[in-house]
């Protein structure tokens, strides 16, 4: 029995995060609307004028490259599995986006300041938390207190279950283990919830801290990530403690941030 377009999107959704799968057929969604066809009746002109729509609703760069590179890769996996006979979206080239992630990276005083103007003892945690092992907005609210192991050396780690349901282990700081212990006993979730719940604890506490208002969650990963390489972390290590899939990501914390320039070397 021929796959249907449905199929397809299907097979090439299976087994992705599910907030990159909501996110994905939110996209998809939207290009299929403007294409108003069949994926194998799609041509190179529907997909420029798809690219040239979203340049007219005035996105940001960063979401027209998001949006233009989830078609792209619908239209290779649907080209890989034979349901159209050639991946026209490789022509397109989405826009080149700047991360400016120096920018996005607070300072320790800073990310201190945060974590103590939460507007309660479980929110404090819930910051202290997500920095001490950088973990993104929904895996600190998708962690359960069997997911901690204290193991015979005392030390505590926690299995964390990341995009497309890879699940790493990265170590808890003792100090941060002892303050989760008041959590103990409440249910089997140490911070029952929601990333939305999540997102509004970190704006009320930027907000109590008078901070910069585009302070999100995912701050406090990146500084952990900046703050541990000052320190003389190994970059494998932190690669490894973030859940990159390639130490080439993880090297961008040193890219925005380099010790030496060729004008050190100028006399002005």
């Amino acid at each position: 029995m021929p796959r249907t377009d449905a199929d397809i999107i299907a097979l090439w959704l299976h087994g992705r995060a599910e907030r990159t799968i909501e996110s994905y057929k939110l996209d998809i969604g939207q290009f299929l609307n403007f294409a108003n066809c069949p994926l194998a009746d799609i041509t190179l002109e529907t997909l420029q004028g798809f690219s040239t729509h979203l340049q007219g609703r005035n996105l940001k760069d960063s979401s027209r490259t998001r949006k233009l590179n989830v078609v792209k890769s619908l239209f290779a996996f649907a080209t890989e599995q034979q349901h159209i006979g050639m991946n026209i979206a490789a022509a397109i080239k989405p826009p080149k986006t700047s991360t400016n992630l120096a920018g996005r990276i607070l300072s320790k005083e800073d990310v201190a300041k945060l974590i103590a103007s939460a507007s309660s003892e479980r929110d404090r945690l819930f910051l202290l938390l997500t920095y001490a092992i950088a973990t993104r907005a929904s895996e600190t609210c998708a962690l359960n207190w069997e997911d901690f192991t204290v193991r015979s050396d005392g030390k505590v780690q926690v299995s964390i279950c990341g995009k497309g349901g890879k699940v790493a282990s990265v170590m808890v700081p003792q100090s941060v283990w002892r303050q989760l212990q008041v959590l103990g006993g409440a249910g089997s979730k140490p911070f029952p919830f929601t990333r939305r719940e999540g997102h509004n604890i970190i704006k009320r506490a930027v907000k109590n801290a008078g901070l910069n208002p585009k302070i999100s969650l995912h701050w406090l990963r990146h500084a952990h990530a900046r703050h541990a390489i000052e320190a003389g972390a190994p970059l494998h290590v932190v690669r490894d403690t973030l859940r990159h899939a390639s130490i080439a990501t993880t090297n961008f914390y040193l890219e925005s941030f380099p010790d030496q320039c060729a004008n050190d070397y100028l006399e002005f």
